[in-house]
C-alpha cells in the first residue's frame, strides 16, 4: 500500500545523492558494479563503498523507525 511505498522513498531522501543513486541502479536497476561505476563516473571500489555505506545508513534509519526485516 502507500505506507509501505512512503518509507523506502523517504529512507531514500536522506541518504547523499551518491549513496542514492547507487542504491537505485544497483539494487532496482540490477546495474553491475561496473555499469555503475561508469555511469556515475566513479572507480569501482567508490561504488562498492557507497553502497556499503548508503545500505548501513538505510539499516539505521529502518532500526531507529522500529522497522525489522
Amino acid at each position: 500500500g502507500v505506507q509501505t511505498c512512503a518509507l523506502p522513498i523517504s529512507t531514500l531522501d536522506r541518504l547523499s545523492a551518491e549513496q542514492r543513486d547507487v542504491l537505485v541502479l544497483r539494487i532496482v536497476g540490477g546495474f553491475t558494479v561496473a555499469e555503475v561505476a561508469a555511469v556515475v563516473d566513479r572507480s569501482e571500489g567508490a561504488v562498492k563503498a557507497l553502497q556499503r555505506r548508503g545500505l548501513e545508513s538505510v539499516r539505521r534509519i529502518f532500526s531507529a523507525e522500529g522497522v525489522t526485516p
